[in-house]
């Protein structure tokens, strides 16, 4: 095992205690923290990569709407199509080029 590569605020000692198995510090300095989806403050991105910045608050008044669990079904489907809508957003791909592929 190795040792916690934190360091002491008062005194600026590095920590003397063993690194947890798979991380840096040990359970004093965080190495039993909750990361990725277990920690309480994980966000998906889910579109955050395709979504433009010109329909981000759009996007955000959807989420404010209270009736949206109502319509899950109708939503799923919305979802699959949007984000097959938001890879091609900004490439300039368009569906008359896949027809025209499509002829020959």
């Amino acid at each position: 095992m190795s040792q916690c590569t934190a360091t002491s605020k008062r005194t600026h000692e590095r920590c003397r205690a063993k690194a947890m198995r798979g991380s840096h510090l040990c359970y004093h300095h965080g190495a039993k923290t909750p990361t990725g989806i277990a920690s309480p403050s994980f966000k998906t991105g889910k579109y955050s990569k395709y979504l433009p910045a010109r329909l981000m608050e759009r996007y955000n008044e959807a989420l404010a709407d209270d009736n949206l669990p109502e319509l899950r079904d109708q939503i799923a489907v919305v979802d699959a199509r949007l984000a097959d809508l938001l890879l091609r957003v900004d490439t300039g791909e368009s569906g008359a080029i896949w027809k025209s592929l499509q002829v020959m």
